[in-house]
């Protein structure tokens, strides 16, 4: 049954999703087991480095052919703490991941990842990216930044393409400009929360300017959402209603950082909620504002107003492919991802 012009559906049946727990980088969890590729960012090491890990004899052990081989490829790969969030009011110390740049190295070092990029054991490829540090099980201000997907494709000549591609986090995940614009493939995200950053995010230095300096692009991503949301006056349902912060209701699933009045975020996908995030709390605060971010002391001066984000033109729909059977790697053992729906429009801030 339908509502609003069947733009909403009713009497679907209760949906089944993982619990948060399940995207921990552990032995035994189903998506750091399954994943072809596991990185993690070592915060224990110095400098901060980032390894790929197997799964032996139930513990996590860094690969050290798999990630002497990442190494060699410049630019799959890094670290940075450049980005500052003014929703959770920290710098990111982010995993940096090239995409196109990663699947050029996979292409290139099939022995040494233990797979090809046309692997279809889970229906595509699952790459588990993760964070190691002394906060890794707790609030913090770490993240995932996943950049240059806009093709899920290795850009050498004769490299097969991948069936499908699916990213995981136990932490936050922020993805940089078009994701799986050109010639789509089945994809999605499971993570800790979700962020966009637009095409015209290019350097981090402007995540310390003020929000009219932060100009948005038209940005395109096509995945499906499967991550952790707030909850509106803390609680589920009736019980949270007009009481303490509302949580930026569905439109704000996506966390914005940028002013992008007059820009449109196409996108195409589903989205899931995981249940509240566990590593970021930043609350929404609404759209607008100003201030400077003084990256020498730390401190912030002349702020008004929230100075996150303006909102997108959002241009958002349900992928139709997903209810075709043509699912991201590991969903077809869950039913979720067909039972979601869409507002055709959203207009809210």
């Amino acid at each position: 049954m339908g509502a609003w012009g069947s733009r909403i559906q009713i009497g679907v049946n209760p949906v089944t999703v993982p619990p948060p727990e399940e995207l921990d980088p552990l032995p035994g969890k189903t998506y750091w087991e399954k994943a072809e590729l596991r990185l993690g960012l070592d915060l224990f090491s110095t400098p901060p480095t980032v390894k790929v890990y197997r799964v032996q004899g139930g513990a996590n052990v860094n690969d050290v052919i798999a990630t002497t081989a990442l190494n060699a490829c410049v630019g799959a790969v890094g670290t940075s703490d450049t980005f500052y969030n003014w929703r959770e009011g920290k710098r990111i110390r982010m995993l940096d991941v090239d995409l196109r740049k990663l699947l050029d190295c996979v292409h290139l070092n099939p022995l040494a990842f233990g797979f090809r990029l046309d692997d279809d054991t889970e229906g595509g490829l699952v790459f588990h990216f993760t964070v190691f540090g002394p906060d890794s099980n707790r609030v913090n201000n770490y993240g995932v930044r996943i950049k240059n997907g806009a093709e899920i494709a290795s850009t050498l000549p004769g490299a097969p393409r991948p069936r499908g591609l699916t990213v995981v986090t136990d932490q936050a995940v922020y993805i940089q400009g078009d994701f799986n614009k050109t010639n789509w493939i089945p994809a999605a995200f499971l993570a800790d929360s979700l962020n966009i950053l637009s095409n015209a995010w290019t350097n981090d230095d402007k995540s310390y300017q003020t929000l009219n300096q932060r100009v948005a692009s038209n940005t395109e991503v096509n995945a499906a959402f499967l991550a952790g949301t707030d909850i509106t006056g803390g609680a589920e349902g009736p019980s949270g209603q007009n009481k303490g912060n509302y949580n930026g209701g569905l439109e704000n699933y996506p966390r914005f950082h940028e002013t992008w009045s007059g820009k449109t975020l196409t996108y195409r996908g589903s989205f899931v909620s995981l249940g509240t995030p566990r590593h970021v709390n930043g609350p929404w605060c609404g759209t607008g504002g100003g201030g400077t971010y003084d990256p020498l002391t730390g401190r912030i001066s002349g702020r008004t107003g929230c100075n996150i984000y303006d909102p997108p033109t959002r241009n958002w729909s349900y992928e139709v492919r997903f209810s075709q059977g043509q699912l991201p790697p590991l969903s077809p053992r869950f039913v979720y991802l067909r039972q979601e729906r869409f507002l055709r429009e959203f207009e809210r801030p």
